[in-house]
């Protein structure tokens, strides 16, 4: 059981290791998403949340480039 407890929470942790990376390379790039402001990164708590409910997060960032790429 810890083991399965551990997978969840380490698939938590990459995901907020692959969107601290996608942040980063959108600064180097100087998007216009993050200099117009639309976008922060997360803090803390925001990390916390996503580490914990990381399914969610999955379904509402393909919700969110669906909706980007469908306008």
């Amino acid at each position: 059981m810890y083991m399965i407890i551990g997978i969840y929470l380490l698939i938590g942790v990459l995901i907020n290791l692959l969107i601290d990376i996608l942040f980063n390379h959108l600064e180097e790039r100087q998007h216009s998403v993050l200099i117009e402001g639309d976008l922060e990164k997360f803090d803390n708590f925001t990390k916390f949340i996503v580490m914990l409910f990381w399914p969610v997060v999955i379904v509402y960032i393909l919700a969110s480039i669906i909706k980007e790429y469908t306008k």
